[in-house]
């Protein structure tokens, strides 16, 4: 193996056993501790997206504030390259500014006061001292990043997206191989978001970069990350590409976070027979004979039929029209479900509240979620 090949193969970023404790008071005075990262390993390759995805507390932002510096864990290891930044046992702890880290923050942060070049400049300048000219750089990257000619404007007079694309420019020529992004998107509106989202796809495919991205939203994360990264309770709950997060979920905690799933309690028979409120189905393979868990199927792949020979028939309790796509909730065996369909397909169908429909949940569409 070349020299060459081992450089090319080595992570961008490497997380071992990661641990970040906070003390504090709890109440009535008595000392609390709260592991906001626990034992988390994580590996981003050259030119790979990982977004880290989960509610407030789930431990995200603190896992990304670790590896730029700007809080120091308890335990555990992290490497940048071939560069060892911090490592609990033997006390290394690299400062922020000496990782060379690009980062894009909520607001972008870019400098009022100061010109898009030399916003773009700042990492620079900051790193190398103030005598050289960075012009040149600073052009080229603008120019990579499609906002060339704009150097010499304002934050103010940019659009989102250009203030998107420059704020990108400063991370990248702080860092070109690795950028952390907090939550770039949540202080702008849907319609907006969506826009800067297929912007930063398409800046990525460009320039490809690696980077490890914090966002709450369910939608952004499966549109941006290569690899999608659900946490919870200072835990990884899974982590796999958007699809596979979604079309197989790990667990019920997953299976509800990223998406919706209908789910009944279930168990699992002898001879590999699933039991649940409404119906047995056959799963084999999916746990041991007595052990209990979910099973869900998500609200897409329900399939409402008018036949008469449906395996399972459903009380409408109430439809709703999304536009492409219809919203029928349902009600079988006293159980609550959704079911999705197409705007087309629903006009062959009886769908009025109160009526009764045709049901099947195919087999193959249906998720074991363990407890």
């Amino acid at each position: 193996m070349t020299a060459e090949t081992t450089m090319s193969n080595t992570p961008v970023v490497e997380v071992k056993d990661l641990v970040r404790r906070y003390r504090g008071r709890g109440s009535g005075g008595q000392p609390s501790v709260v592991t906001a990262v626990d034992g988390v390993s994580l590996t981003v390759k050259a030119g790979e997206l990982v977004v880290l995805l989960g509610p407030s507390g789930c431990g995200k932002t603190t896992l990304l504030r670790s590896v730029a510096g700007l809080d120091k864990p308890d335990a555990g290891s992290i490497r940048l390259g071939e560069r060892t930044v911090f490592d609990a046992d033997s006390g290394v702890f690299v400062p922020p500014e000496d990782r060379r880290i690009g980062m894009m923050f909520q607001s972008y942060a870019l400098w009022p006061h100061m010109t898009v070049a030399q916003n773009v400049a700042y990492p620079l300048s900051s790193a190398r001292g103030r005598a050289k000219t960075f012009e040149a750089p600073v052009n080229a990257m603008l120019d990579k990043l499609g906002v060339a000619g704009l150097g010499h404007r304002y934050p103010s007079e940019l659009s989102g997206g250009q203030q998107q694309r420059v704020a990108l420019a400063r991370a990248l020529i702080a860092s070109p191989s690795l950028i952390l992004f907090d939550e770039p998107l949540s202080n702008v509106d849907a319609k907006v978001r969506r826009r800067l989202r297929a912007e930063l796809r398409e800046l990525k495919s460009r320039t490809q970069f690696a980077g490890i991205y914090v966002t709450h939203d369910q939608e952004e994360a499966m549109e941006l990350a290569d690899t999608l990264v659900v946490m919870d309770a200072g835990k990884i709950r899974q982590s796999a590409a958007p699809r596979d997060v979604y079309a197989q979920p790990a667990s019920l905690y997953v299976a509800e976070f990223v998406g919706e799933m209908n789910r009944w309690p279930a168990v699992v028979e002898a001879g590999g027979a699933v039991s649940t409120p409404v119906g047995r189905f056959a799963l084999p393979g999916v746990a041991n004979a007595g052990d209990g868990g979910w099973l869900g199927i998500r609200p897409e792949n329900v399939v409402l039929t008018s036949a008469p020979d449906a395996p399972l028939s459903a009380t409408l309790r109430d439809v709703i029209h999304l536009g492409a796509r219809v919203e029928c909730r349902l009600r079988v065996h006293d159980n609550e479900m959704v079911a999705w369909i197409g705007a087309d397909a629903a006009q062959d169908l009886p769908l009025s509240p109160g009526n009764t429909i045709g049901l099947v949940l195919p087999q193959e569409h249906m998720r074991w979620l363990p407890n």
